[in-house]
């Protein structure tokens, strides 16, 4: 059974929620990567000496690790903004021309597995016991 959707509206803050989230741990994971890098030319600037580089490449050995916090906060918080824009262009185009379509397919059950729950839909669920009400 296929059922056929329109994503209309994208709701804004569970969207900035997720992107932030996601985009902390990549974040942290480059500034880590940054912070080896950098701790790297620090470490090659102070064995060759600071002349060969300039005086100001010694800093870099201390200041490598104390950016992982700063670079992945920074990347989450651009990345978010960013979310937020294009959040709201969807939604704007989307209440002009429509959404994007979506099908979906029911899976079939499995005979071990348990029974799937019904998909409600807001505004639409009603039971059979009130249908034998409206008759009556």
């Amino acid at each position: 059974m296929e059922h056929r959707f329109e994503i209309r509206h994208i709701p804004l803050w569970p969207a900035v929620k997720l992107v932030f989230v996601l985009f902390l741990i990549i974040g942290i994971l480059f500034a880590i990567l940054y912070a080896v890098i950098l701790t790297g030319v620090g470490f090659l600037a102070t064995t060759l000496g600071e002349s060969a580089f300039g005086e100001d490449f010694g800093i870099l050995k201390n200041l490598g690790f104390v950016m992982i916090p700063v670079i992945a906060v920074v990347y989450a918080l651009f990345g978010s903004i960013a979310v937020v824009i294009w959040v709201v262009i969807y939604n704007l185009i989307a209440s002009v021309i429509g959404g994007v379509e979506v099908d979906l397919k029911q899976k079939a059950r499995s005979a071990t597995g348990p029974a799937p729950r019904p998909i409600e839909i807001a505004g639409t669920s009603e039971s059979p016991a009130s249908d034998n009400n409206k008759e009556g």
